[in-house]
């Protein structure tokens, strides 16, 4: 079941259509995320049109998190090499003493 929801980002309001309460949930974080860039462009560069100020904040918040993904796929394959290697290692162990009868 859908239903719409309104985030404000600058000095307007914008309907989304949710599919359920989680992303709803995510709308809105991401929607909090982007009216506090708005307003911190609009601290530190005056005197843009709003338009200006929804482009910038969008592209850095998707500049960060493009970023933090990056970094998250380098985390997650070092864990795996090292799953890896341990799982290497404990087959070389268990098969070591069947050799030896």
């Amino acid at each position: 079941m859908s239903y719409t929801i309104e985030v404000q980002i600058g000095e307007r309001r914008y309907p989304v259509r949710v599919q359920s309460a989680q992303e709803e949930r995510w709308v809105r974080e991401a929607g909090r995320m982007l009216q506090e860039q708005y307003h911190e462009l609009q601290l530190r560069i005056a005197g843009q049109e709003p338009v200006d100020y929804l482009a910038m904040s969008s592209l850095l918040l998707l500049a960060e998190w493009l970023r933090q993904g990056e970094q998250t796929r380098f985390a997650v394959q070092a864990v795996q090499d090292h799953v890896h290697r341990l799982l290497h290692r404990c087959e070389q162990m268990t098969a070591a003493p069947q050799e030896n009868k």
